[in-house]
C-alpha cells in the first residue's frame, strides 16, 4: 500500500514544486542586476534552462527607460548628500551666530550696568576725571619722547665705546 501512494504523493509534489521554482527563479533572474554572475555561472544557466526561465522580455526601449530611471535615482542622491551638506552648514552658522549673540548680550547687560553707575556720578566730578586723564596722557606722550630720545643717546654712546675698545 505504502509503494502505490508514495508514486501519485511524489508526482503531486513534483507537479508542485517545480512550477514554484520556476516562478521563484524568474523572480530572482529578473531582479539580478547585470553584474550579478549567480546566473552567468554554467550551473545557474543549467538550472535556469531546465526550470525554462528565459531572459526578461524588456524592449530595448524599456531598458533604456529602466537605464534612465537608475540615472536620475543616482543624480537624486547626489542632490540629496549636497541639501544635507549645505543644511549642515547653515546649523553649524546659526548655533555660532547664537552664541555670538548670547556673548553679545552678556556684554551690552554689563555695560548697561556700567553706565547705570556713571550716571549717578555727579557731572563735576566726571568732568574733573576726564580732565586728569587727559592730563596724564598728555604727561605720557612726553614721557615716551623723552624715553626714546634717551634710548638714541645712550646706543649711540654704548656704540662708540664698543668701536673704541674694538668690539665694533
Amino acid at each position: 500500500m505504502l509503494p502505490e501512494l508514495l508514486g501519485p504523493v511524489l508526482a503531486a509534489v513534483a507537479g508542485v514544486l517545480i512550477p514554484v521554482l520556476r516562478k521563484l527563479f524568474q523572480e530572482l533572474f529578473a531582479s539580478s542586476h547585470p553584474r550579478d554572475n549567480l546566473f552567468k555561472s554554467k550551473a545557474g544557466r543549467i538550472v535556469l534552462k531546465i526550470l525554462g526561465v528565459t531572459e526578461s522580455t524588456a524592449t530595448p526601449r524599456h531598458q533604456k527607460l529602466f537605464s534612465d530611471l537608475a540615472k536620475a535615482s543616482t543624480e537624486m542622491d547626489r542632490i540629496v548628500r549636497e541639501i544635507e551638506a549645505f543644511t549642515k552648514g547653515r546649523q553649524l552658522a546659526v548655533a555660532k551666530i547664537e552664541g555670538d549673540l548670547q556673548m553679545l548680550s552678556e556684554q551690552e547687560s554689563e555695560l548697561k550696568k556700567r553706565v547705570e553707575g556713571l550716571q549717578n556720578v555727579p557731572l563735576p566730578a566726571a568732568e574733573f576725571f576726564a580732565k586728569v586723564i587727559e592730563e596724564r596722557e598728555k604727561r605720557g606722550a612726553v614721557r615716551d619722547y623723552l624715553l626714546f630720545l634717551a634710548g638714541v643717546v645712550v646706543s649711540a654712546v654704548v656704540a662708540v665705546v664698543l668701536k673704541k675698545l674694538g668690539y665694533g
